[in-house]
């Protein structure tokens, strides 16, 4: 992946501790509108929650490729080590072993990324879990024969002897036993808790990055603001019968929701925050196999999109250059779906 070149000289990065605009002018007319100004990360300075794999590697890699700093959070510190080691270009993904869903861990991860840096430009909240997996098909009263009495609005019938009505056991047994209690708090506590957590651990750091870029841009605000991403997903918008999971499909609403939530809470710090609701990609979630079962096939899922695939990597690396970079700047409180046209046709609230 080639490197958007960069409007500042090496003693401009953003990097240094007093940068100063130098080169070409980014506000004249033959240089403002192309792509190395407007998709430019060179010298941003990233945190992505499980970076180590999926969707936040991709994320990652896009970044670093095209000349950003990018820390990659998780709890697999050689997940993360070989993540770094196979795909930096300029060996600037640096792994930082941590737990999100721990208060004690987060503010130990702050305190790396402080000490080398100092403030951050970007965090995404990338990290998740999906628990209670149903195995779809689940029962239909044409497969839950019984010779039970009826229920209302079945009951009464004149023919009941001769057509027995269907019985909802078994259909409420197969909710009642995909996964815990104890798997939707999991998901909850990883895949909305975390987010908050995370964003409120790492405010300090957001703001000294707006703080540095208002050295050489005309604010307060800055024009490219610090910025929170939330990786939510697209089947937070699913309402149909055929949701894969529970709890991972409500508690991505939730996710959602708080990205939303978040750019009103933070916007008088001028700290941005977004959603990303990505849709079928093959990631470990997607690839590994849950319990001998084949429902998360990237390629099974695929065959319900429009565009009939998957998204693939240059999908997400265009997806994250865009809303780091100078070209997503005014986006806020914006919920960025990029799905291949899969949750508008099905059953959703979007």
């Amino acid at each position: 992946m080639a490197a958007f070149g960069s409007s500042f000289s090496s003693k401009a990065s953003l990097l240094d501790p007093d940068p100063v605009i130098s080169g070409p002018d980014p506000t004249s007319s033959h240089f403002r509108f192309s792509p190395m100004n407007l998709f430019n990360v060179e010298g941003l300075v990233a945190v992505i929650t499980g970076g180590g794999t999926g969707i936040g590697l991709m994320m990652a890699t896009a970044l670093e490729n095209n000349g950003a700093t990018v820390y990659i959070v998780g709890r697999r510190v050689d997940v993360l080590e070989s993540a770094a080691a196979e795909n930096s270009r300029f060996g600037k993904i640096i792994p930082i072993e941590g737990d999100i869903t721990s208060k004690e861990s987060l503010l130990s991860i702050v305190d790396v990324v402080k000490a080398r840096h100092g403030y951050i430009d970007l965090l995404v909240n990338n990290a998740a879990i999906a628990r209670n997996l149903y195995n779809h098909p689940l029962p239909t009263p044409a497969t839950s024969p019984s010779q039970h009495p009826p229920s209302p609005p079945l009951s009464p019938s004149p023919d009941y002897a001769a057509t027995p009505a269907p019985s909802i056991k078994k259909f409420q047994a197969a909710l009642w036993e995909t996964g815990t209690i104890e798997d939707w708090e999991a998901s909850f506590q990883t895949n909305v808790t975390a987010v908050y957590y995370t964003t409120v651990a790492f405010l300090e750091l957001l703001h000294q990055g707006n703080i540095r870029r208002q050295r050489f841009e005309n604010g307060p605000p800055p024009y490219h603001s610090s910025q929170v991403i939330s990786v939510s997903s697209s089947g937070s918008f699913r309402i149909d019968a055929k949701i894969l999971s529970p709890s991972y499909t409500v508690s991505k609403s939730a996710c959602t929701h708080l990205g939303k939530t978040m750019a009103n809470l933070l916007a008088p710090w001028g700290i941005r925050s977004n959603v990303l609701a990505p849709g079928v990609w093959p990631t470990q979630m997607t690839t590994m196999p849950v319990s001998g079962c084949t429902k998360l096939d990237p390629d099974i899922l695929a065959s319900a999109v429009p565009l009939k695939r998957a998204g693939t990597e240059e999908d997400m690396a265009g997806t994250i250059l865009y809303l780091a970079s100078r070209a997503g700047a005014y986006l806020n409180g914006a919920v960025w779906l990029v799905d291949g046209g899969r949750v508008v046709s099905i059953s959703s609230t979007y």
